[in-house]
């Protein structure tokens, strides 16, 4: 392979040998159609395709979104409503989405198995190129907007990205984000909301829709990428020739304009606060500031470093003091890179809004002190070295090529070069040196003081503006309904008919045949090994992390009391937060910064396989470290563990205040887990401890805590009695697991002795029907049963096929909730849920029609070969060496073996159709038993009569 070579039909521009990714980067361009593509050419038998599109919106309507969305219902090749739903349901993916950003939409695939692949890499490439939606209107309605009639005849808007960008803006964060862009880049795109903006979506016509489909989503507007041990010459004949040999190159669209520098000054903002909740002390204040352009590497880098050293935590210069001075409960700041001209967000959370502008005064004076003074040279590299172990550790959350794509986009997008922020290269050596002469005081003047392109952002709580928002709504649609002829209502009321019987009509067995499928043969059932060798109170896995250690520490406390396991879970956070009997907390926290890649504490359930009752509860202690720093970290969390000094109320103060704000935000932008969780506890142990220790009553607790903290006085002891050398398992995931086994045996040897009871003490919680009422419009369902005993690979199977089949078309399609599925838990329980969604009673009632599903599917004529290789692909996720080793752990900790994990996997295989008329009985009777929890607004609330308990925020 040689520069200007010919590929089939792609010019070969640049072949690269690079050491760092241990193999080669080979960049082309499609000379007919203009396609480009790159292709990081190393050793991953996980294999990527991606094809992304430059997408600058113009307005706030969401066109790109819901194009996201509605290229993937239905093509040329594959005329079906739901393909990307049927590759979830039949395939091998190890992921499969789509993405909108600022400026670009990503489509990325990933799988193991090279046929799958490229039935995947198909399907993609015939939706975006040749997607229904010019055929089929109804996939507009349905994934953007429409207009939904009442049986009172009133009109709505509903649709699915309507619905989830409801959802969105009911998070404080997003509202403020949104005013700051619109600040700071009047002139170009980063002002629009690509996503869409509630009250623009229903501007959007199906025309535009439409005509943005064909200017934006050509060819020459794209960026193929591919990543693994792939056949290049096969992968690219198959492009060329299924594809992008049908198009003639164009101009490729239009590039996001430089917006020339603005000092917006200050912006107001307000948002939508919990009628529980207090006003005073509840405002925003943020700080922005534009640093520069995407080709601008090392400032960007440097930028990021400077924003970890003044607020990565709570020991962290600006944030340090600005708690000391009680100005705010948090400060963060957000560095948004990836877009044309990056900026910095600095944002101090629950401040008095009569003090802002002193406030930002007192910002300015600490950052002029550091300036003046000069960073603390320990602190600074503690901080680069932990961001350098980041970058180069490289666990991302997604699959290693899909990080390439976005990485490589962040420049190749605007036509720089493509690989600037995939290699880390010597950039960090770069820095220190730099670091030595004065560069990061240089920054923060650049970056502060000299900047002229800026904003101050005053984002305020209001009870009122949330109810003006929904008025507004209301009299625009009662606007449009009052401008409609009977004739035009005659229209509406037929549109929504044919998108109602669109959406209830099922695909042929002549279209579903045309789907791309692997067969049984194609899979692997044997699960992969997860290696483990039990070694006393170590539990090793060797396996290739190069040259990191992942270690985490079990203390059992299964003996708990459930009154004590909010206090616990408070312990956890404030572990490595607060002084020990070496360190002060400024001091330790460089110290686990500059030796620990991370470290975390937390209290976790652990419930025996097959049983909701039974099982142990863990107080987890989590670090990672490159190998030469194991022994160091070790005794860093020795002296974490056994000599913290629990003195320091304001800190702890200000910590339960973070964790109250931390939890609030959860629940309001992705309530659904809480709720499924807490419809648990009428039969689980476990779901009892996660609802106290990190859910609903866990968030109530920290409220009363914050006001008045009467915990203080029992940390200490709890820290004593828990952690103890008799009392610990510890897990090792390493290159070479035993290579750390002196140095963990005298860890554990050095630790006294402990004081718990191991007998489980948690208890399930009787059956109640609870909702838990939210600002905003949108809400979240969760509704479990007990299978305890029944949790097979037939129960595993039933609840893919009801997610992907039921649930989506009922809840999501029909019901435009943005996320829908039935899941079954390893102890025994199943849930489903709905997130983001316009009609949780609707939903609610839809959970228990499952049984009747089941029966009716059970007698079709529908086969499960699709369903089981779906089903085998989610028990086989692609998992990072930290989830291969913390996976390993807790299978041996809940008594999974290795046969249990084969056994699983061969029940997927061996299910029968007729295997669910048995499930679908106990289903019933179990559903029938079960408890519900919706978490939503209070109009949604206000829908259910049959509510045990109903709380607010």
């Amino acid at each position: 392979m040689k520069i200007n070579d010919n590929m089939n039909g792609f010019k070969i521009l640049e072949v690269k040998e690079v050491a760092e990714l241990k193999g080669r980067i080979v960049e082309m361009k499609h000379e007919k159609s203009g396609a480009r593509l790159l292709w990081f050419d190393r050793p991953d038998n996980n294999k990527t395709f991606s094809i992304a599109f430059r997408t600058v919106p113009s307005d706030d309507t969401g066109i790109f979104h819901i194009l996201e969305h509605s290229v993937l219902c239905g093509s040329k090749k594959f005329p079906v409503k739901e393909p990307f739903v049927e590759l979830i349901k039949n395939s091998m993916n190890t992921f499969l989405n789509a993405m909108t950003f600022s400026d670009k939409t990503m489509y990325p695939i990933s799988s193991k198995n090279d046929k799958d692949f490229f039935n995947l890499m198909e399907v993609y490439l015939d939706a975006v190129f040749y997607p229904s939606i010019y055929t089929k209107p109804e996939i507009f309605y349905q994934e953007g907007w429409h207009y939904e009639f009442d049986e009172n005849g009133d009109i709505s808007y509903k649709g699915v990205v309507f619905n989830e960008m409801k959802g969105v803006y009911a998070d404080a964060d997003s509202v403020k984000e949104n005013a700051l862009c619109r600040a700071l880049f009047p002139d170009n795109c980063y002002s629009r909301e690509s996503g869409g903006h509630p009250s623009k979506i229903p501007s959007l016509t199906y025309e535009q829709f439409i005509n943005g489909h064909k200017k934006y989503y050509h060819p020459s507007n794209s960026y193929i990428i591919l990543d693994g041990d792939l056949d290049i010459e096969k992968v690219t004949e198959f492009i060329d020739r299924e594809y992008l040999c049908n198009f003639d190159a164009i101009e490729p669209s239009e590039l996001p304009n430089i917006q020339t520098p603005v000092d917006a000054g200050k912006v107001e903002v307000m948002f939508e606060q919990s009628k529980d909740m207090p006003l005073e002390n509840q405002s925003s204040l943020q700080m922005g500031y534009v640093v520069g352009k995407f080709d601008e590497k090392e400032k960007i880098y440097a930028t990021r470093i400077l924003a970890r050293y003044l607020c990565r935590n709570n020991q962290s210069y600006l944030t340090s003091a600005i708690l000391e001075k009680g100005y705010a409960e948090d400060a963060s700041i957000q560095v948004v890179d990836g877009i044309l001209q990056p900026y910095i967000a600095l944002d101090l959370k629950n401040i008095d809004e009569n003090k802002a502008d002193e406030i930002y005064d007192f910002v300015n004076q600490k950052l002029r002190e550091l300036q003046s003074n000069g960073l603390d040279k320990k602190q600074l590299e503690a901080v680069i070295s932990n961001f350098e172990f980041e970058l180069k550790e490289k666990d991302f959350g997604y699959p290693r090529g899909l990080m390439y794509a976005m990485l490589s986009l962040e420049t190749w997008l605007y036509d720089g070069e493509t690989t600037t922020n995939v290699l880390v290269g010597d950039i960090f050596e770069t820095l220190r040196k730099k670091a030595e002469s004065g560069y990061f005081e240089q920054l923060i003047s650049e970056v502060f003081f000299d900047n002229k392109h800026r904003c101050v952002l005053l984002a305020k709580p209001s009870y009122t503006v949330g109810d003006s928002d929904r008025a507004d709504e209301k009299a625009r649609l009662e606007a449009v309904k009052n401008s409609w002829s009977d004739a035009d209502v005659e229209y509406y009321k037929n549109e929504q008919k044919k998108l109602d019987e669109w959406q209830s009509s099922v695909d042929s067995p002549e279209d579903l045949a045309k789907m791309p499928m692997i067969t049984l043969d194609d899979i692997e059932v044997k699960p992969e090994p997860l290696p483990t060798e039990i070694d006393g109170k170590l539990i090793k896995h060797s396996i290739q992390t190069d040259g990191i250690a992942y270690i985490k520490m079990y203390f059992d406390i299964t003996g708990v009391e459930e009154a004590d396991l909010p206090k616990l879970s408070l312990m956890s956070k404030l572990l490595g937060e607060l002084d020990t009997a070496h360190h002060n907390a400024v001091d330790l926290k460089t110290e686990l910064t500059a030796k620990c890649g991370n470290i975390s504490f937390s209290v976790s359930p652990f419930a025996q396989y097959n049983s909701s009752k039974n099982g142990k509860i863990k107080f987890v202690v989590s670090f990672s470290a490159l190998n030469r720093y194991v022994g160091e970290a070790l005794e860093l969390v020795r002296e974490i563990l056994t000599s913290t000094k629990f003195e320091n109320t304001s800190q702890i103060v200000d910590i339960i205040k973070q964790e109250r704000q931390l939890h609030y935000q959860s629940i309001v932008m992705a309530g659904s887990m809480f709720a499924a969780k807490r419809s648990s506890t009428a039969f689980s142990y476990d779901a009892v401890v996660e609802d106290v220790s990190n859910g609903f009553s866990y968030y109530y607790w920290l409220k009363e805590q914050e006001t008045e903290p009467t915990v203080i006085a029992e940390l200490q002891g709890f820290a004593s009695s828990i952690f103890g050398s008799d009392n610990v398992l510890v897990g090792i995931g390493a290159d070479d697991a035993n290579e750390f086994d002196d140095s963990i045996k005298s860890f554990i040897a050095s630790l006294g002795k402990s004081t718990v009871s191991h007998e489980l003490k948690i208890k399930p919680w009787k059956k109640s029907n609870d909702a838990v009422v939210i600002p905003g419009d949108i809400s979240f369902s969760g509704m479990a049963a007990d299978f305890s005993g029944l949790y097979d690979g037939r129960t595993f199977l039933m609840s893919h096929i009801v997610s992907l089949d039921y649930l989506w078309n009922e809840v999501r399609v029909k019901g435009g909730a943005y996320g829908t599925g039935l899941k079954a838990v390893a102890n025994g329980s199943v849930f489903a849920y709905s997130f983001r969604d316009p009609n949780a009673k609707a939903s609610v009632e839809t959970y228990y029609k499952i049984a009747d599903y089941l029966r009716t599917f059970a007698n079709s004529d529908r086969s499960l070969v699709g369903f089981i290789i779906g089903a085998m692909s989610s028990a086989s996720p692609l998992l990072t060496p930290c989830e291969i080793a913390s996976g390993a752990d807790g299978n041996y900790i809940r008594g999974i073996s290795e046969e249990s994990r084969l056994l699983l996997r061969k029940q997927i295989v061996g299910t029968q159709k007729s295997d669910f008329l048995a499930l679908a009985d106990t289903l019933e009777s179990a559903i029938n038993d079960s408890s519900f929890c919706v978490v939503g607004s209070k109009k949604q609330v206000d829908l259910f009569g049959n509510l045990d308990n109903k709380f607010s925020l």
